[in-house]
């Protein structure tokens, strides 16, 4: 697995620490994707402008095998990642992190249930130092079968 891994040797160059890092490769405990306790891959929000669409179901707590907060899963009938557009039909359960910001807006406006669109539009930098906070723009489909829809807060 190890030279499948980003960082391909170069002309000239000479990997230092190879015979470390092909003992964690071979730990059966490296990993490159991070996955939900049913095995399926996170999805993650990375670029400006991606997004998720459906129905917003329940959060799940048991992320402790990974380290993470709470997360939440989604009926998603579209996504958009790293600048690809998706649609889904039938659709398809997906699980994502939620900040504390997506957590309070989903609690707030009791989104469980309804349809609908996360959008990742940037970072907020911490008063502390810490890591910048990913921030959202939530829409809330309005009716069953219309395209308007609103922003959430």
């Amino acid at each position: 697995m190890g030279k499948d891994v980003l960082g391909k040797l170069r002309p000239g160059e000479q990997e230092v620490g190879g015979s470390y890092l092909e003992r964690i490769f071979e730990s059966g405990r490296f990993y490159t994707t991070t996955f939900t306790a049913d095995g399926r891959r996170f999805f993650t929000f990375c670029e400006i402008g991606d997004e998720l669409e459906g129905r917003l179901l329940s959060g799940v707590h048991g992320n402790s095998h990974i380290y993470r907060s709470k997360s939440f899963q989604i009926e998603c009938y579209s996504k958009t990642e790293n600048g690809i557009t998706i649609e889904h039909n039938p659709p398809v359960v997906e699980e994502f992190f939620a900040n504390w910001q997506l957590q309070q807006i989903f609690k707030r406006n009791n989104l469980v249930g309804k349809i609908v669109r996360i959008v990742f539009i940037g970072r907020q930098k911490s008063n502390w130092g810490g890591h910048a906070a990913k921030v959202y723009r939530v829409f809330l489909q309005k009716g069953v079968m219309t395209n308007s829809e609103s922003e959430v807060s």
